[in-house]
């Protein structure tokens, strides 16, 4: 069974609980669908990889289920990395775009002076 075929015949069950917060797969695949709209009129195409700089919670869950969806990868980037760290796994990863958390702002914006390559995107 396809996850979408899951999600159309169990849109009320809850999927993710963090913080106390319930989240449906209704909501998750709401969340992830708008993202991924946005994926694509950012310009990145189905292979391109996504980098992660976010801390574990619910929005990290539609992060990872617009870039499938998309058929995108994404890099999970340790929130406890340096902004020079953070560059490195970016650059290796060959990730076109960086999602991150306003907790993680700092570091993100801290990744364009390590960074070799400008990065085309930036969310």
């Amino acid at each position: 069974m396809q996850i979408r075929e899951h999600v159309d015949s169990t849109k009320a069950a809850i999927i993710l609980h963090p913080s106390g917060m319930a989240i449906s797969f209704a909501e998750l695949e709401a969340r992830a669908n708008r993202l991924a709209h946005f994926f694509r009129q950012a310009g990145l195409a189905e292979g391109d990889t996504v980098a992660v700089v976010m801390e574990n919670n619910e929005h990290i869950h539609a992060v990872m289920w617009a870039a499938r969806r998309s058929g995108m990868y994404y890099a999970l980037i340790n929130t406890h990395l340096t902004a020079a760290e953070a560059a490195y796994i970016v650059d290796n990863s060959g990730a076109k775009a960086v999602v991150g958390s306003r907790a993680m702002r700092k570091i993100c914006e801290g990744l364009a002076e390590h960074l070799s390559a400008r990065l085309p995107s930036c969310c």
